[in-house]
């Protein structure tokens, strides 16, 4: 194999990578800037981060020792923030909203909307809702149910003690 070879499939080689690269240090960035306004929110609210878990466009987590659960989403420049004090909370429930599709012999269901609701234990409240998953902003539901069902799990056992 010529030198000139070796420098071609090298360069297309680095030109098939370079973008890979660049989009995980872009997405690292990213997770990085979330956990710092999470950590922030916090802190504003006298709390620390135990524990978090990102999934597609929000960031949840636990201050486990003052029983705050602390919520980002953000979604393009628009961040939503919310912080649920559990003291008061009854149960936490999924809200998966969807549509229901007849696909000839089956029927297929569309999830449009996914919430984790807050319900508290007066019921002259409302129920506080972290929307985890909108059709409106990303088509494609990734690991938000997964995520939203197993801190549901969590916190409900937490209540529970």
């Amino acid at each position: 194999m010529d030198k000139g070879s070796a420098i071609m499939g090298a360069v297309l080689i680095a030109l098939i990578i370079i973008p890979f690269i660049i989009y995980s240090q872009n997405a690292r960035r990213k997770k990085s800037q979330l956990l710092k306004q999470l950590k922030a929110l916090a802190s504003a609210n006298n709390g620390q981060i135990s524990r978090h878990e990102f999934s597609g466009h929000t960031l949840i987590g636990m201050d486990e020792n003052k029983l705050l659960v602390f919520f980002i989403k953000k979604i393009h420049d628009q961040m939503t923030e919310q912080v649920v004090d559990l003291a008061g909370i009854q149960e936490v429930k999924i809200y998966n909203g969807g549509k229901v599709i007849n696909n000839q012999n089956a029927e297929v269901r569309i999830g449009d909307k996914l919430e984790m609701g807050f319900i508290p234990r007066d019921s002259g409240q409302l129920t506080t809702k972290l929307e985890f998953f909108n059709v409106k902003d990303n088509f494609q539901l990734h690991t938000e149910l997964l995520t939203a069902e197993k801190w549901a799990g969590e916190i409900n056992q937490l209540l529970k003690k």
